[in-house]
């Protein structure tokens, strides 16, 4: 994963590299809220939708 980072995405510690560090780091943020939003969502769901949980 790092070599495709350094190598094919240019992504580096040098002072010209700034957009790329933060526009990966905005695209890894924006993925990680889509996935755990997902997540809780569906935990939800399978907490509300369970025939049967509340009726004891």
């Amino acid at each position: 994963m790092g070599v495709h980072l350094v190598f094919f995405l240019h992504i580096s510690s040098g002072p010209d590299d700034t957009n790329n560090v933060l526009a990966l780091a905005f695209g890894v943020f924006v993925v990680g809220l889509v996935v755990l939003g997902s997540m809780l969502i569906i935990h939800n769901l399978n907490v509300n939708m369970m025939p049967g949980a509340g009726a004891t």
